[in-house]
């Protein structure tokens, strides 16, 4: 089942030749494929001293994977009580907020939507080796399609 840790052997491949991050799935039914950019839900952390906007560079840990990546854009603010989006103009993150916002991963990464895949749909975010944001995937544009 996704999201199962396993380990299998492969004829004519060594341990050496697999980097942390990669990703093994079907490749009839349904290939793992790299990201150019995701929508995704994250909620800002309570933490005063980061400061969060477009053009924001962070790490991203998704599965065993860590990249960096960008917001790219903030779509929607959500009200946190009642999950309907907010008009607020403002390109800065503050903590406690839920918003959707786009990412675009810097380094190739295998990442899926929560609802098709939910250990590859959760990631973090950080800076500088602390945890900012956790979010869930909702959408992903595939370099391949």
């Amino acid at each position: 089942m996704p999201g199962d840790n396993i380990g299998f052997h492969l004829d004519r491949l060594r341990f050496e030749d697999f980097k942390r991050g990669f990703v093994c799935s079907d490749s009839e039914h349904s290939p793992a494929e790299e990201a150019l950019s995701f929508l995704a839900y994250i909620v800002i952390l309570d933490d005063s001293s980061v400061r969060i906007s477009v053009d924001s560079e962070l790490t991203l840990c998704c599965h065993t994977a860590r990249v960096q990546c960008r917001i790219i854009e903030i779509k929607t603010r959500l009200n946190r009580r009642t999950g309907k989006p907010l008009k607020i103009n403002q390109n800065q993150l503050k903590s406690k907020e839920i918003v959707l916002v786009r990412i675009n991963p810097l380094n190739p990464i295998c990442i899926e939507t929560f609802a098709d895949y939910p250990p590859l749909g959760r990631f973090l975010l950080r800076q500088i080796d602390k945890i900012i944001a956790v979010g869930l995937v909702t959408q992903v544009d595939k370099k391949n399609k």
